[in-house]
């Protein structure tokens, strides 16, 4: 029962002030879901980033390399 009442809310027209209200929240949504999915590319990002860095350390072999490499200098 309740949910057809909100099937028939859901059709039913709605009011300019509601149509606001419901973009609004929709809006906010999506730019939640392009922050979250930008959070979660930038954490691919840096997980390859540091990978590479691995790499290069390994392929060194020697610590004074990898340090100079991150020498503010």
């Amino acid at each position: 029962m309740l949910l057809i009442k909100m099937h028939e809310y859901c059709l039913s027209p709605k009011s300019e002030e509601e149509e606001k209200i419901q973009n609004s929240h929709a809006l906010y949504g999506r730019n939640i879901g392009y922050a979250y999915t930008g959070d979660f590319n930038s954490t691919i990002g840096l997980n390859i980033i540091l990978l590479e860095l691995l790499a290069l350390y390994k392929k060194s072999n020697k610590i004074t390399d990898f340090v100079i490499f991150f020498s503010n200098e």
